[in-house]
C-alpha cells in the first residue's frame, strides 16, 4: 500500500489537482477523501504532482 497525504489545490470539472509529489505507483490509484470516499483517479501531471480524473467525469464516460 502507498498512502500519501496532501492538500487539493483546485477542483474543477475537469481535473483536481493537488500538492502531492507524483511517484510511478501512484499512476492510475484511486483517490479517497477524509470520510473514505473515492473521489477520482490519480495520474502524474506535468509538474510532476498528482491530479485526478474526477469520479463524477469516470462515470459520465462509463455512461452510469
Amino acid at each position: 500500500w502507498i498512502v500519501s497525504e496532501g492538500n487539493i489545490n483546485q477542483v474543477s470539472g475537469e481535473v483536481i489537482t493537488t500538492d502531492i509529489t507524483s511517484i510511478i505507483e501512484m499512476s492510475s490509484s484511486p483517490m479517497f477523501n477524509t470520510a473514505g470516499q473515492l473521489v477520482g483517479i490519480a495520474y502524474p501531471d506535468v509538474n510532476g504532482k498528482i491530479s485526478a480524473i474526477p469520479v463524477n467525469k469516470l462515470m459520465a464516460f462509463k455512461n452510469l
